[in-house]
């Protein structure tokens, strides 16, 4: 059995900086938004770190449950497929940020 604090933690941490990314894309219009300026590199830059955090956490999940945690969805997919799955709905809320109404969608 697997240590559900400190899954729930890393959970938690997840949620977060899904929180961190929606929050630092809501008023990017379009990928010139990043591109255009130092400011908007930077918080690109940012964003990319936090996706890449997410996934760390994601493998660490995996990692604390044995696999076993991940495997329990209905879905039989693989762990790159589900991470594309999970953060595709993100990356398009930033693209385009006015066809959601926020992050309670992607949940």
């Amino acid at each position: 059995m697997f240590d559900k604090n400190l899954v729930l933690s890393i959970l938690m941490q997840i949620d977060e900086a899904l929180g961190k990314i929606v929050s630092r894309a809501k008023r990017i219009r379009s990928a010139d938004n990043f591109t255009g300026t130092p400011a908007g590199m930077e918080k690109l830059d940012a964003i990319c770190m936090l996706f890449m955090a997410i996934g760390k956490a994601l493998k660490n999940i995996d990692i604390v449950t044995g696999g076993t945690l991940l495997s329990q969805y209905p879905k039989s997919i693989g762990r790159e497929q589900w991470v594309s799955e999970t953060s595709s709905p993100i990356i398009t809320l930033i693209l385009t940020p006015n066809r959601y109404s926020g992050y309670a969608l992607m949940k």
